[in-house]
């Protein structure tokens, strides 16, 4: 099952704390606080190609979306 969740929290931080416990593997994309940099972290249980395919896989999801609602 996959889930698209964007929430209406615009600190990253509070979403940051509102996933913490629910995932095995994880990958965090955002931009650096002065918005110069596209920053990829993750967990080390992902190696590249993982994380490739967790990236791509999203695309994927949201292309089929169309739309993407804000809950």
């Amino acid at each position: 099952m996959t889930v698209i969740q964007l929430h209406k929290d615009k600190d990253p931080d509070v979403v940051l704390e509102r996933c913490k416990g629910e995932y095995e593997s994880l990958i965090v994309l955002g931009w650096s606080k002065e918005q110069e940099q596209l920053i990829l972290d993750g967990t080390s249980t992902l190696n590249p190609a993982d994380v490739l395919w967790l990236l791509e896989q999203s695309k994927r999801m949201l292309l089929s979306m169309g739309e993407v609602e804000d809950d």
